[in-house]
């Protein structure tokens, strides 16, 4: 009979195989995490500035129909946003006048009234800043939320066989002087036979979110994508649709060229000559899409098998401490109870255990997943 893929490969083996398709997708969280607190010290040093108070003033007395109403504090950028719902809220609420319409990506300007035509396009550039950012902290949450999913997590399963050793080297530090050993060996005896137990049940866990995770990750790769062509785009329209009004220009477009690096890690084009074009490359995306296609079949194909892996190296140590404390027992003529119960991998019927995909338990434990993106985008 041909071996399963879980019963000739270590767990050494299979984390080495795992970690060369998960450290790319660590990376990308780490590059949107950091990408996202530069992109908002740029907005603040960019808009919120000495030189624009008039115009935020301006603004903020507008939408709040105050003439004493104070202008907004840049500090509300400066703060670490934990959820894309958190930047939102923190946008629509600073008093900016910002809206974001339903089933929208991106916050809109709708003031014109009784402002100055300056301050109406300052309101618009911060705009089109904040939808950037906005973007780059969604970016981060779907992959923040593809490394938190729970069929690639491991920790219940590695934790059975810190359980065991744990309990093994208790075992062999041996009784007090002044206890039954009768007494000692049976309380070793039940507490193997109870890890045991939840080894077993623990077999059925190992593909519950195996499905929910390739649906997941079908989402996030459409997601991310669209939202770098879409979110690029835009940038580069706003450094032609709000020229540089001087000579030497008045930061704009290199402001407008920092955060488009910042989102698609470098990867544009930029014709050096005055008035140069700019574009995306196409090359990013299909570099994201390689990284978590990869990511993505690895975590289906081999995440079972590490788990019972795990499980397998766990229960072998479990049934020598088993068959340890049984041998003292017969060399000391004390009776176990309850009985013995095999271990699974000396059973000689390995695949009875290998747990279905699609199994009733299964889905019945584990129904549904949160998704960071929705139809319309990050909603």
């Amino acid at each position: 009979m041909m071996l399963s893929r879980w019963d000739s490969t270590s767990v050494v083996d299979l984390q080495q195989q795992i970690k060369a398709v998960a450290d790319p997708v660590v990376a990308r969280y780490e590059h949107y995490k950091n990408a996202t607190a530069t992109m908002l010290a740029s907005v603040v040093s960019h808009f919120f500035n000495e030189m624009n108070q008039d115009k935020v003033l301006e603004v903020t007395q507008r939408v709040a129909k105050n003439v004493d109403q104070v202008p907004v504090n840049e500090q509300f950028l400066q703060k670490k946003f934990d959820t894309l719902a958190q930047f939102t809220q923190t946008i629509q609420e600073s008093g900016l006048g910002l809206i974001l319409e339903e089933d929208s990506d991106f916050f809109e300007f709708k003031y014109s009234e009784g402002l100055k035509p300056d301050t109406v396009e300052f309101m618009n550039k911060l705009a089109i800043a904040l939808n950037a950012c906005r973007i780059c902290i969604g970016i981060e949450q779907i992959y923040s939320t593809i490394l938190n999913n729970p069929h690639i997590k491991t920790e219940e399963y590695e934790h059975f066989r810190h359980e065991v050793n744990e309990l093994t080297q208790k075992y062999y530090s041996g009784p007090s002087s002044d206890s039954d050993y009768g007494i000692y060996l049976r309380a070793y005896y039940q507490r193997a036979l109870s890890i045991q137990v939840r080894l077993k049940e623990q077999h059925i866990k190992v593909n519950a979110w195996k499905e929910p995770f390739a649906e997941q990750m079908q989402r996030a790769l459409a997601a991310i994508c669209q939202a770098i062509n879409g979110t690029g785009l835009k940038l580069i329209d706003a450094t032609t649709a709000y020229p540089d009004k001087t000579w030497l220009g008045d930061g704009w477009r290199p402001f407008v060229i920092g955060l488009l690096s910042e989102l698609v890690a470098r990867y544009y084009s930029y014709a050096y000559v005055i008035g140069g074009a700019l574009s995306l490359n196409p090359e990013y995306c299909v570099v994201l899409s390689t990284e978590l296609s990869q990511f993505s079949l690895t975590m289906q194909d081999q995440m079972e098998h590490l788990k019972l892996a795990m499980l397998k190296d766990a229960d072998i140590a479990l049934g020598d401490l088993i068959r340890h404390i049984q041998g003292e027992a017969a060399v000391h003529q004390i009776i176990l109870a309850p009985e013995e119960r095999s271990g699974y991998y000396s059973s000689g019927n390995l695949y009875l255990l290998y747990p279905k995909p699609n199994g009733l338990a299964a889905q019945n434990r584990y129904s549904e997943v949160q998704y960071v993106c929705s139809d319309h985008g990050f909603q």
